[in-house]
């Protein structure tokens, strides 16, 4: 009786401190709300009884930044206790953790424990706001209708996200993700053409990881001469890429010769 005594007044301050948040409370809503409005998910796991998550709630969900941030992704409240089922499938074996989503359901970025608000809110304010190509292309997946070229075309999502979002914890995890769905490529796909573009642009992942030494040296390992078009420009741009990193002005010029690609001229210029 005392327990539950204590428990009621800490839930409905919980309530009270988030109610700026628009919260969903289940899974499949959330899926459905992040397609159609072009979001991802962020996903709060929590229980009555956690006192980091009162924490979590007073220094974080109710800070002032936090109202405008949340209309730019579906927020997913989940009590473990209740709801140990979606708990299970996103490991939420200690609280409180966030979890950002995307519309499939997948972990983009995770995080576990309570210390600072802006260690979460620095991820917040970073993530994109509009992501209705990455969501046509998960549609294809959610209706089982996915192909090779399905997850080339994830890979080249998240790695696009990746390459402009400027928090390198949200960059490290996009980048992951991207490259992960490369190597499904290389699984997956008969088509030779294919499986060198995903690896290619797997090793592109690591220069934007600001790695150029470690991409020189896979791009010599690889020895291949393209003869397919798009596939040598890409081999081009990899370089460049990565003497625009090094600051060798001289070997960006020669790499830049080789491309009539505008999107990487573009990033070569940024």
């Amino acid at each position: 009786m005392i327990r539950l005594f204590l428990l009621l007044p800490l839930a409905v301050l919980s309530t009270q401190l988030s109610a700026q948040i628009n919260w969903v409370y289940d899974l499949k809503t959330a899926q459905v709300h992040a397609l159609s409005k072009n979001q991802l998910i962020v996903i709060d796991f929590w229980a009555h009884w956690c006192g980091p998550c009162r924490i979590m709630d007073q220094e974080m969900w109710n800070h002032p930044d936090m109202q405008p941030l949340a209309e730019n992704f579906v927020a997913l409240r989940i009590d473990v206790d209740s709801d140990p089922g979606v708990a299970r499938k996103y490991r939420a074996t200690a609280i409180p953790k966030v979890v950002v989503a995307d519309a499939s359901g997948e972990i983009i970025w995770e995080m576990v424990g309570f210390g600072d608000a802006i260690d979460y809110l620095s991820v917040l304010q970073a993530l994109p706001d509009e992501v209705s190509h990455l969501n046509k292309i998960l549609r294809t997946i959610l209706q089982k209708q996915e192909d090779s070229n399905t997850y080339y075309q994830l890979g080249l999502a998240y790695q696009k996200f990746g390459r402009e979002t400027s928090n390198p914890s949200l960059k490290n995890a996009f980048l992951a993700l991207s490259d992960q769905h490369f190597r499904q490529v290389s699984k997956k796909s008969n088509d030779e053409v294919l499986t060198h573009k995903a690896a290619l642009y797997s090793i592109l992942n690591d220069a934007y990881r600001r790695k150029p030494k470690q991409v020189m040296k896979q791009m010599a390992r690889r020895k291949e001469t393209y003869t397919d078009e798009a596939l040598s420009e890409l081999s081009h741009f990899i370089m460049a890429y990565c003497y625009k990193c090094e600051g060798d002005e001289e070997n960006l010029r020669k790499e830049k010769k080789q491309l009539s690609n505008q999107e990487y001229l573009k990033q070569l210029e940024e």
